[in-house]
């Protein structure tokens, strides 16, 4: 079962191996079901993506960013492939892309870094794709 129980684990292990830090780590926000802005939107970092409680993918925002989005990692990954803003008159703000609307795809967790951390996002994404295997990373590999 790949879930929200099994992502926070196996993120809580990434950074028992790696933040070695006087703060806390970073969090998973709470879902973002396409209304409002998405959480963590101004900070890179990683972002999941859920079908119901399953988890089908992982990915990484985590640019710099750039012009009048500096550091915007996440909202400008997810604002290019993941959603779009909704038709006029939805009581949504946002709705996926083709595919991931046809992968089923009704909500996102997102994780942010500190800007001075940012690095460490990609190395969590990876860490994660690793050891979850969520299905649509798994057929993106295939079809590359």
């Amino acid at each position: 079962m790949k879930n929200r129980e099994l992502l926070t684990s196996k993120t809580d292990a990434f950074f028992l191996k790696h933040w070695n830090l006087d703060l806390q780590p970073p969090v998973w926000s709470k879902s973002w079901e396409w209304i409002g802005p998405i959480p963590n939107y101004n900070l890179g970092g990683v972002y999941a993506l859920f079908k119901g409680d399953e988890l089908v993918y992982i990915g990484l925002g985590a640019s710099r960013g750039g012009g009048c989005y500096p550091d915007s990692g996440l909202s400008r990954r997810l604002m290019a492939h993941v959603y779009r803003s909704a038709p006029k008159g939805s009581e949504r703000d946002a709705v996926p892309r083709d595919r991931w609307q046809e992968a089923g795809v009704t909500c996102i967790l997102t994780i942010g870094f500190p800007v001075e951390y940012n690095y460490m996002a990609s190395a969590l994404e990876d860490y994660l794709i690793g050891e979850i295997n969520p299905l649509e990373n798994n057929i993106k590999r295939k079809s590359t």
